[in-house]
């Protein structure tokens, strides 16, 4: 979308879209926009492209009831309005990540089930501008991680920026969050991790203008079953 901020209900709505053979490059729907703008009840096949669906929607829009199997990423929301809103998504078999967002402002994300491929993370927040105060911070509550096997080197959740996180299951991750490098809640093979509650500010850089010396570093608090 050429101004996303003029892109007003604009909807995508109960369609179903596959990514044909040959086209390791293609995007199963790119919608970025604005006020009541948004995909729901779409279910896009990306095992012969590269992303599902690429854009966030913000500022009153939301992508909802949203499933993507295979493809290098399922949800890129690199370039988002601010403040977006995810809701009811299924995130299967993605091969680098599942959901990937650098937006302005935080996303806000609720009733994620990811499966990611062996070796690709699930959620991963800040890859674009991660010296930007104002991008990339992530919201999840009421959220499925279940790794393919088993991965030492591989977090479910990676990122540098502000991160909360309200009861996240997690299995197969031995990271369950690595934070700007950080390895934190580590997992076990086999064994579900449920993360109660995790709320982090993003890392102390020269270029955050906010004064942050009376925050914890983090609070997280844990359950594995």
């Amino acid at each position: 979308v050429e101004q996303a901020n003029i892109c007003f209900n604009q909807m995508i709505v109960s369609i179903d879209i596959s990514i044909g053979e040959g086209n390791p490059g293609a995007v199963g729907i790119c919608l970025r926009g604005a006020q009541g703008s948004g995909a729901q009840d779409v279910a896009i096949d990306a095992r012969h492209g590269h992303t599902g669906l690429e854009g966030g929607v913000g500022s009153g829009g939301a992508h909802l009831g949203i499933t993507v199997i295979g493809g290098r990423i399922g949800m890129d929301l690199t370039e988002a309005q601010p403040a977006p809103t995810i809701g009811g998504i299924t995130l299967i078999g993605q091969t680098e990540a599942a959901l990937r967002y650098s937006g302005w402002g935080g996303l806000a994300a609720a009733r994620l089930d990811i499966r990611p491929a062996a070796g690709a993370v699930a959620i991963q927040g800040g890859a674009v501008g991660a010296d930007d105060p104002f991008r990339g911070h992530l919201s999840v509550v009421d959220c499925t991680i279940d790794c393919e096997r088993w991965n030492t080197a591989v977090p479910a959740i990676e990122t540098c920026k502000s991160l909360c996180l309200e009861n996240v299951f997690v299995r197969n991750a031995a990271t369950a969050v690595r934070f700007d490098g950080e390895p934190l809640a580590p997992g076990r093979p086999n064994v579900w991790t449920r993360i109660a509650s995790f709320a982090r500010p993003p890392r102390r850089d020269a270029t955050m203008r906010i004064n942050r010396s009376n925050m914890p570093s983090r609070f997280m608090r844990m359950e594995r079953s």
